[in-house]
């Protein structure tokens, strides 16, 4: 028996390495494409920007990959990787690897959210070596109902979009929710000069552009 493991143990790694040797690059686990595609049809897509794989770029190792079919699972939050029709792979959970689809940079980062602590991809919106202004995709799944009366109809199953900002600082090992409006923000980070920054600006930190702007200001004033 210890054998039979052993050898199954083997013949994982050469597949394994042979995969590496072949791409350049490591995948995860072999994906089930039906399972994959246990909500085709419904409203909404729980892939970004759509279901169709796109060609986008994997950084690993110091290396960069380009022209890979990837698609981001947000549901699930995973990334998958079509090597052909029949094989679509997880992209690897390493730590030092990153992927490029539809023109966002995706890591993999180590969050708090709610006091629990969790790990996930995030779009980096603007990053450094030691801080990162991230945006956190989530997808609701919203079951059927069913007509409550004859003058109602029945709704379908659908999705839909969520977004949330975190922020991850020099020193901290974990990114944290930004909060939700400028006020609220500016006590957040409570640095006299940002609050002089951002009305001098007029930023309004609901908006993406503003919130990115804000965050630059704030990397620079802290080199």
């Amino acid at each position: 028996m210890r054998k039979i493991i052993l050898l199954l143990c083997i013949l994982a790694c050469t597949l394994l390495q042979a995969q590496i040797d072949q791409y350049g690059y490591q995948n995860g686990p072999l994906i089930d494409t039906k399972s994959s595609n246990e909500f085709a049809g419904l409203e909404g897509s729980i892939y970004l920007n759509g279901d169709e794989f796109t060609k986008g770029k994997i950084f690993a190792d110091e290396k960069v990959y380009d022209n890979v079919d990837l698609r981001y699972n947000i549901y699930k939050d995973y990334i998958e990787i079509k090597m052909s029709e029949s094989e679509i792979y997880k992209g690897s959970t390493k730590p030092n690897y990153a992927y490029e689809i539809h023109g966002k940079k995706l890591y993999l980062v180590n969050y708090q959210d709610k006091n629990e602590k969790k790990t996930g991809y995030m779009v980096c919106l603007f990053c450094t070596a030691d801080d990162m202004l991230l945006n956190k995709y989530t997808k609701i799944y919203y079951p059927p109902e069913k007509a409550n009366t004859g003058y109602q109809k029945d709704k379908p199953a659908k999705f839909s979009d969520n977004e949330d900002y975190f922020i991850k600082l020099k020193g901290s090992s974990y990114a944290i929710p930004l909060e939700s409006n400028t006020k609220k923000i500016l006590k957040q980070f409570d640095n006299k000069q940002l609050d002089k920054f951002v009305k001098e600006k007029k930023l309004n930190l609901k908006k993406e552009d503003d919130l990115i702007t804000f965050f630059k200001y704030y990397v620079n004033i802290n080199q």
